[in-house]
């Protein structure tokens, strides 16, 4: 029911050390409270490594608000492939955030499985130069999901990824330590 991939080389970089994971869920299931959570979940568990919550700017994987107060949101059922990109509010506007977090992860994403043959994307609400990377990277926006608008999803095959740069203490620390690749990607 759960399959996960560790990336070891990402356009023929050498990734061992960061630990890079990708996991495929039969039916899976994400929530986001659009702000600071997001759990991805298989069978009422949460996947750990996929799964946060950011409290004062530091990254806990071990308190997510889902733990307390469930997944208070209807659930909209997608049959196909969904890859859940989703990270609360930062990723909204910020251009740092898309370049350093968002499109990272399709890159990670790209070594497990090709994204044309992803059916839905799951982002928060997209603004136009998150709309043209897209565009670039052949993604047709039919295929996007608004999580602002559907907080809890249930997919046939739920794909996410591990962080590709927040590994310890603040965002702030971890956009000052990026791993080389992505600014070389």
């Amino acid at each position: 029911k759960i399959k996960i991939k560790k990336i070891k080389y990402i356009n023929k970089i050498n990734v061992k050390k960061l630990n890079y994971k990708v996991i495929q869920i039969n039916n899976g299931r994400a929530f986001t409270n659009y702000v600071e959570n997001l759990a991805i979940i298989s069978n009422n568990i949460i996947a750990k490594d996929f799964s946060f919550q950011q409290i004062n700017g530091y990254l806990k994987q071990n308190k997510n608000e889902v733990l307390l107060s469930g997944t208070p949101k209807f659930k909209k059922e997608l049959f196909g492939k969904t890859l859940v990109l989703t990270q609360g509010a930062s990723g909204h506007f910020n251009y740092a955030h898309w370049l350093f977090d968002i499109v990272p992860k399709l890159i990670i994403v790209s070594e497990f499985c090709k994204l044309k043959k992803i059916n839905y994307f799951y982002f928060s609400k997209l603004n136009n130069f998150q709309k043209e990377s897209l565009k670039f990277m052949k993604i047709d926006q039919a295929r996007f999901i608004d999580s602002n608008k559907l907080r809890h999803i249930e997919s046939e095959k739920l794909i996410a990824v591990t962080h590709p740069n927040y590994f310890k203490k603040t965002i702030f620390f971890a956009h000052s330590n990026l791993p080389k690749w992505i600014i070389y990607s």
